[in-house]
């Protein structure tokens, strides 16, 4: 009986909460950020300015060379408008199907330099069209996007 009383004294302790669950987590972040460092936080900051105008429109332009992920480098057209950032190429195809079944000629890029998968709902070959359907995206399509703001990526 002593035993049991023991057991489950024991049990009873090392349950896990809230607090304990939150103390883990803030841990793991700050040890992300430390890992990342300072470059890391800056390219992002980078990365998130608008830097190309077009009409009156800034938008956040990338230059990147590319793999495309799904249906070959021939689908990939000059520039196209991402709407996700993923690290899993799961999560980005998902995405992609969703796009395609609302009939937006979708695919799934590959950047081994920032080891990311950008989500692309639709490819041109001009900037300016591509700038003109990211302010009308919203009416284009019922998929939410993956990331605060959409963007065009320039294959290089």
């Amino acid at each position: 009986m002593a035993v049991a009383v023991t057991l489950m004294a024991l049990l009873a302790s090392c349950h896990t909460t809230e607090e304990n669950y939150k103390q883990a987590y803030d841990k793991a972040v700050e040890k992300t950020r430390q890992n990342r460092g300072m470059d890391w936080d800056e390219k992002q900051a980078e990365r998130s300015r608008a830097n190309y105008e077009i009409d009156g429109d800034s938008i956040r332009l990338l230059r990147y060379r590319f793999s495309v992920v799904d249906d070959g480098a021939q689908v990939a057209h000059k520039y196209s408008v991402v709407t996700g950032e993923f690290k899993q190429k799961f999560n980005a195809l998902n995405m992609r199907n969703r796009y395609k079944e609302e009939g937006h000629a979708s695919y799934v890029v590959y950047n081994s330099k920032e080891t990311t998968y950008f989500v692309v709902v639709e490819g041109f070959d001009d900037v300016a069209v591509a700038a003109a359907f990211i302010r009308i995206m919203d009416k284009k399509t019922k998929v939410k996007t993956a990331i605060p703001r959409p963007w065009v990526l320039e294959r290089i």
